[in-house]
């Protein structure tokens, strides 16, 4: 009996064990769970509610400064037919700016994929104002000097935006843009040289880089402070020309390669759809 008593109370004993390391295994794994359901509660508190999924809309202005390069030649076979001489071209290169003024409207989409790290899509639509003008001299003595007045008129354009979230109502972003631009060149009124005749009006691409920051006034709207490089593509015109008057045999040709680049500084006001930040 003494021995059966003995038994039965080890056995109870190792059940007791048994119990309690379960429950121990089991308080271990709710405490995990529960642990874990915190800790991604508390990131969520702590990412900025005001930069999650995210529509928008919006409408910017500001100053332009616009520049231009031109690389020109000149081909002329004068002296080939007054003495037998041969053909003889000149090559220059040359740059003007000028300020004017930007406008651009835009709408958008940006979230946050990890917290504190922001991705943006815009589309764009921009206007410029102001031109450059360039000069190039005659370095044979022939025709004069010619002159242009080049400039960006408007882009259509889309960008890919990543950006930091700086705390809750701003944000730091990049800009990587790529645009249609359309881009113009007119003989100017100081133009001294008998060729330049040509005018350009082309739709080029243009690259576009920015930096800004974006910060919430309301819940719905946010002020945006930006600045941008563009930079355009090449254009070219050619004007033709008779070397000596009247003699079909002669000839000249003046070739201008016009490069566009701007440099943009603006302030837009943005409209997020639905409401995007608590603070006030």
């Amino acid at each position: 009996m003494g021995d059966a008593r003995e038994s039965t109370i080890i056995i109870n004993k190792i059940d007791n064990d048994i119990n309690n390391g379960e429950n121990r295994m089991n308080n271990r794994y709710c405490s995990s769970v529960i642990g874990g359901v915190a800790r991604i509660a508390l990131l969520a508190a702590l990412a900025p509610a005001a930069f999650a999924i995210n529509t928008y809309v919006g409408v910017s202005g500001g100053l332009s400064r616009v520049s231009v390069s031109d690389d020109s030649s000149m081909w002329s076979d004068f002296g080939a037919v007054l003495n037998g001489q041969t053909s003889v071209t000149d090559t220059s290169s040359t740059s003007g700016s000028g300020i004017g003024g930007t406008a651009e409207l835009y709408a958008g989409m940006f979230f946050q994929p990890i917290s504190k790290l922001y991705l943006g899509a815009e589309i764009n639509l921009t206007g410029f104002t102001g031109s450059a003008n360039t000069k190039v001299t005659d370095v044979q003595g022939n025709f004069g000097q010619a002159s242009y007045d080049s400039g960006l008129n408007y882009a259509v354009g889309t960008s890919l935006m990543p950006g930091f979230v700086l705390n809750y109502s701003t944000l730091l972003y990049l800009r990587l843009g790529i645009d249609y631009a359309n881009f113009t060149s007119e003989v100017a009124g100081d133009n001294a040289n008998s060729l330049a005749s040509s005018s350009i009006n082309q739709n080029k691409i243009a690259y576009r880089f920015g930096l800004g920051l974006d910060h919430y006034i309301t819940s719905n709207l946010s002020l945006r402070l930006e600045g941008d490089y563009w930079l355009g593509s090449k254009s070219s015109i050619t004007d033709k020309g008779f070397a000596i008057e009247g003699n079909s045999n002669s000839g000249v040709q003046l070739t201008q390669n016009f490069t566009p680049n701007a440099i943009t500084v603006s302030v837009g006001l943005t409209y997020h759809f639905g409401g995007s930040s608590d603070k006030t």
